[in-house]
């Protein structure tokens, strides 16, 4: 694989783990509500070592994966991850798969979010 985005593969193994525990949504829910959430252009890098932020990006990441999964459906994703594996960047990739860049998705993304609390 070329490098996986941060928030690709944290997400898929939160994911994994099944539902986010409590301090995730707590987080998560506090950041929909103070406009303060982050980008993901900014989740592809390293997470912070700051608690907060820490929980945050993590909730985040299990967020975006699982709205690129329910929106777009699971063969999506595996052909994301193939076009990692063959190299592309990250833009290239989530465009070739999903017709959307990092700053596309995170506006789509956000948007879905809007008026809804995470549980």
């Amino acid at each position: 694989y070329n490098t996986l985005p941060t928030w690709l593969d944290e997400g898929l193994s939160m994911t994994a783990e099944g539902a986010l525990d409590t301090q995730f949504v707590d987080v998560l829910n506090n950041a929909i509500d103070t406009d303060s959430l982050i980008s993901v252009r900014s989740l592809a890098s390293p997470f912070s070592a700051f608690t907060y932020e820490a929980l945050l990006s993590y909730a985040e990441s299990f967020e975006v994966v699982t709205y690129l999964i329910d929106t777009y459906g699971r063969d999506n994703m595996l052909e994301l991850l193939n076009t990692f594996a063959r190299g592309s960047g990250y833009d290239e990739a989530l465009t070739g798969v999903y017709g959307l860049d990092m700053d596309s998705l995170n506006a789509a993304w956000q948007a879905a979010l809007e008026g809804a609390a995470v549980s």
